[in-house]
């Protein structure tokens, strides 16, 4: 029996072509809430980004509480932190000098702001099929640093993570990947989020539809992948949804007896 449901948030609840988490989600959710069925969003976004704009709708659904940063800081029901891991020591050494030697462009995100050292082509192309979030250029002034996002290839990532100890890479493009302490991940929110629900991992159900979801989805009794998932998302899944734009996430709720 599914107790709670942790779900990624980009192409698993929020469709970038349209802008919109579509009804057919919204709905099921409600249901599966009246059902007394706890729903934790996972995503990799920072607390800040989730206030943009497009973002806004998934005030619509009555959540539990938050993973945010890939499970870097978690949220309570009311946006409050409950528990958050900046990066420190040498790895917060590490990214600070890649961040002020403005080689490569790099986001820092702080518990309630992100901002940007430099910004090029690359950023913008990074954000092609996610909705384009404009950081602010800032510069680091000493504030606790939870997650940074990197605009590299797979092939710079290997190079580059070479000489970046006590960092975990998160990916979610070709050219994209999120920077966080090492050890921490979605995977690790719904462990903590299981814990402090009192609900065994066997009783959660997570869906997601990238890199950064793997960890989560191996993690649970009920691991779902979007019909829109990259291929490694979907081969450690127990089960294969619909796309998003096909009622995904209602269609993981019904098959599994949710709704």
């Amino acid at each position: 029996m599914v107790k709670a449901v942790f779900l990624d948030f980009d192409w698993t609840l929020f469709a970038h072509d349209t802008h919109t988490i579509p009804d057919s989600a919204i709905n099921a959710l409600l249901e599966a809430h009246r059902k007394g069925v706890h729903i934790i969003l996972a995503t990799g976004r920072s607390y800040s980004e989730m206030q943009e704009k497009s973002a806004a709708q998934y005030r619509e659904i009555p959540f539990s509480g938050y993973i945010t940063m890939n499970g870097v800081i978690l949220l309570d029901e009311h946006e409050k932190m409950i528990s958050g891991s900046p990066f420190r020591g040498e790895a917060l050494d590490l990214i600070v000098k890649i961040f002020n030697e403005k080689k490569l462009p790099i986001v820092f995100a702080t518990a309630d702001s992100t901002y940007i050292n430099f910004k090029n082509q690359r950023v913008v192309d990074a954000h092609k099929d996610i909705t384009y979030i404009d950081h602010k250029v800032s510069s680091y002034t000493g504030e606790p640093v939870y997650l940074a996002v990197m605009y590299i290839s797979r092939e710079e990532e290997a190079e580059i993570s070479k000489t970046l100890k006590g960092i975990d890479f998160k990916r979610w493009c070709s050219i994209g990947t999120d920077l966080i302490p090492a050890g921490m991940d979605k995977a690790e929110g719904v462990r903590k989020f299981a814990e402090i629900l009192n609900i065994d991992l066997s009783e959660c159900m997570a869906i997601g539809d990238s890199f950064n979801d793997i960890e989560m989805i191996k993690a649970v009794g009920y691991g779902v992948a979007m019909g829109n998932a990259e291929e490694c998302t979907k081969e450690v899944s127990r089960y294969v949804t619909s796309d998003i734009r096909e009622n995904g996430v209602a269609n993981a709720l019904k098959h599994f007896g949710v709704i």
